[in-house]
């Protein structure tokens, strides 16, 4: 895994408390969701809150390995997560095409092989944006916390 985590402090209000490069693939993704899982639990969160953002990372950085393109392959996402008495931000970077996200999301039916990835995102999430760009795409994940 060619994931590096860099923490500047346990609940740093301004900094960027935790940093990960992770490798383009979806066993170097599961291997992640362990360390985030970690510093939400070392922070405080209620376990509630910890899966739902667990899962919201899995599935926002399984989105973007299988939508990268293979000529983008080798380039790495960028995860950063911030954590406060308020809320938990994380930011997903990655080197897709990007798409343009739907105003709303309805749980795809059971027959549909994909499409549930925003919807439990959306679930699970307080705010849920998609920043398009030349270079990278940003998916921006937010959630309200209780209990920190």
């Amino acid at each position: 895994m060619s994931a590096s985590s860099e923490r500047r402090s346990k609940r740093s209000p301004g900094g960027v408390p935790l940093r990960l490069q992770i490798e383009c693939s979806f066993a170097a993704v599961r291997r992640c969701a362990v360390q985030i899982r970690g510093f939400l639990l070392a922070n405080g969160l209620p376990e509630k809150d910890v899966w739902a953002c667990e899962l919201a990372f899995v599935e926002g950085c399984n989105n973007a390995v299988q939508h990268t393109p293979t000529s983008r392959i080798g380039k790495t996402l960028l995860v950063e997560m911030w954590c406060n008495a308020t809320h938990v931000e994380l930011r997903i970077n990655d080197h897709t095409h990007g798409f343009d996200i739907p105003a709303e999301t309805a749980l795809p039916t059971p027959e549909q092989e994909s499409g549930r990835g925003i919807f439990l995102m959306r679930s699970l999430m307080d705010h849920v944006d998609y920043i398009r760009n030349s270079s990278s795409n940003c998916l921006v994940l937010r959630k309200a916390v209780t209990g920190i």
